[in-house]
């Protein structure tokens, strides 16, 4: 289904886009927020990066406020990029591991959630975070806006944020393991049920169950609206240049776990 097919929505609209270096990994969702809760209107599978592109692009030129959820690294680790500046071959890098190859978001996740996000600096997943940034460029040229980095729910057009699927699972009290393989469809099936009170997948709920990605892209929507809801944990304050620089995942807070100030 393509995402324009999807009717009338509400906005800000809500794009997931659970990201992949191969477009037919790449799972599209578009939602919004329907009397405090979040519906998945259409998914889609890439089938190519032509395709990808035309869709996203799609959305943006039909609404004029479209939040981007991104399930992939938006930066690097500011140490590894410090370090590396006047590296030469064959001396050391004086920083811990720890910090080169991970960012402080990461380590936020991981700490509040018992989750750790993979290694940026150090993983496959940095394929990913490559692929993922030279869309948002190709985007922003199909759509003739900026597509900036949002940290408040006070943007126009189109604005991005990164978020984490495992993460919200873990923060919303359900096991983030065992869903991705095709054969395992009932666990996906299990997942929906258990969101149902907070995510109406009505309109595509054969597909999320089939196609793990369209699931996972479902999960950057439900993420999404957490941030426009102001429901997902901000940087402290002192973090703020850092996270600039090597980008935040908004994740939904934990009862009891208190704000933090963007």
């Amino acid at each position: 289904m393509r995402l324009l097919e999807c009717g009338e929505l509400n906005e800000p609209v809500i794009l997931g886009i659970d990201c992949a270096v191969e477009p037919k990994k790449t799972g599209l969702a578009v939602g919004d927020i329907h009397e405090d809760v979040v519906r998945i209107r259409a998914v889609t599978i890439g089938q190519s990066q032509k395709h990808i592109i035309n869709e996203i692009a799609g959305v943006c030129n039909r609404h004029s406020r479209v939040l981007l959820a991104l399930d992939a690294p938006l930066g690097w680790p500011r140490a590894m990029a410090e370090q590396l500046a006047g590296h030469r071959a064959g001396r050391p890098l004086r920083e811990q591991a720890a910090l080169l190859f991970s960012r402080v978001a990461d380590r936020e996740v991981h700490r509040r959630l018992n989750q750790k996000p993979l290694d940026v600096g150090a993983d496959r997943i940095a394929r990913t975070a490559l692929s993922t940034l030279n869309r948002l460029e190709q985007l922003r040229v199909a759509i003739r806006q900026e597509i900036p980095l949002v940290w408040n729910t006070e943007f126009d057009g189109c604005g991005a944020i990164e978020v984490y699927p495992a993460a919200l699972l873990v923060a919303l009290g359900i096991n983030p393991k065992g869903y991705k393989k095709p054969e395992h469809q009932a666990r996906r099936v299990e997942i929906v049920e258990k969101l149902a009170g907070e995510l109406n997948l009505e309109a595509v709920q054969d597909a999320a169950t089939v196609d793990a990605d369209l699931l996972d892209a479902a999960l950057c929507v439900l993420a999404g609206a957490d941030f426009l809801r102001g429901n997902a944990a901000a940087p402290k304050k002192e973090w703020r240049e850092t996270v600039e620089r090597e980008g935040w995942i908004w994740v939904r807070r934990r009862v009891g776990e208190p704000p933090q100030t963007a």
